[in-house]
């Protein structure tokens, strides 16, 4: 649900909302997405849905999309950059660059391997 309110906050949805009407318009936002992309409520199917609808609504409208996650995971099949924050900077980089072995490493510290399975990029 929070993905969700972050959304409709950082696209403009709630521009027009007064304060004291954001608990109703949440509420109600929540209530249609249970209602019309039910599958979007469980955590692993979830977070698919949540990202093919965001790729849908980028392809659809030619939205540019700005999300927070900590799950390289989740987001690196869905984008073209990745910002990482990190030591109080934002940087961004191709997810390519990102999605090296290397570049992993000396970013957590420790050796990772990124495999492909059924055409999606996993860290390991």
């Amino acid at each position: 649900q929070q993905v969700l309110s972050l959304y409709a906050a950082t696209n403009g949805y709630m521009d027009n909302i007064p304060v004291d009407d954001v608990g109703r318009y949440e509420t109600e936002l929540f209530r249609f997405v249970a209602e019309r992309y039910p599958e979007v409520q469980s955590s692993i199917a979830g977070e698919k849905a949540i990202m093919a609808l965001l790729d849908r609504l980028h392809n659809e409208h030619n939205f540019a999309i700005v999300m927070v996650s900590h799950s390289l995971n989740a987001v690196a099949n869905h984008c073209r950059e990745i910002g990482i924050i990190r030591e109080g900077r934002c940087t961004f980089a191709p997810v390519g660059n990102v999605m090296n072995p290397q570049y992993l490493e000396e970013l957590y510290g420790v050796p990772l391997r990124v495999l492909e399975h059924d055409g999606q990029r996993v860290i390991v």
